[in-house]
This record gives structure tokens, sequence and C-alpha cells, in this order.
């Protein structure tokens, strides 16, 4: 698990564009097993990304799902690293718009 969070956040961190983090956000949803999903509650599972919005509206769903999902295990733990990733996700989103606006001259 260590090596597949060290890869996607890679991926983040070589993102530099919108499009990127919504693209790396895309590869990381799809190649979640069904086994992953299926012991996550529904409301839990993200479906297509996308906009930038969305990444940010779900690292908040997923946190707060989490919060409410008292299930101990494998469920949990892929919330817990799914959260850990949109919110990683969101924050790069911000970086890249910070980066982008025009400086004060």
């Amino acid at each position: 698990m260590a090596m597949r969070e060290a890869r996607w956040r890679e991926e983040l961190d070589a993102a530099a564009t919108e499009k990127d983090v919504i693209n790396v956000v895309r590869d990381y949803v799809a190649l979640l097993s069904r086994g992953d999903l299926s012991a996550m509650p529904e409301a839990s599972r993200p479906g297509v990304i996308a906009t930038a919005e969305e990444i940010a509206e779900w690292a908040v769903t997923l946190v707060r799902e989490q919060l409410a999902f008292a299930a101990a295990g494998e469920g949990a733990e892929v919330m817990r690293d799914m959260g850990e990733f949109f919110a990683a996700a969101a924050a790069k989103m911000t970086e890249i718009r910070v980066a982008a606006r025009p400086t004060d001259a």
C-alpha cells in the first residue's frame, strides 16, 4: 500500500496544470479495485471526476464519510487513503491556481 501511495504522491507532485491533476485523480479512481470500493459505503465511492471543484468536494466528502464510518478493517483503510489522496489533489489544485494568478506589480 505504501508503494502505491508514494506513486500517486509523485504523480500529483509532477502535475503542472489543473488538467494534469484531474487526470491523475481519474487514474487513481479507475485503478481502485472493486474489492476496495465494495468495502466502502456507497456514498464514499467517487465516480468520474471532471472538475477541480469535484476534487475538493470529494476531499471533504471522504473525510466526513470516514468519520461516520465506524467499521474497522480494509474499508476504513481505503477510505482514509482516498481521503488523504483527494486532500492532496485539492491542495495541488490550489497551488496551481495560485501560481497562475497574475502578480500585482
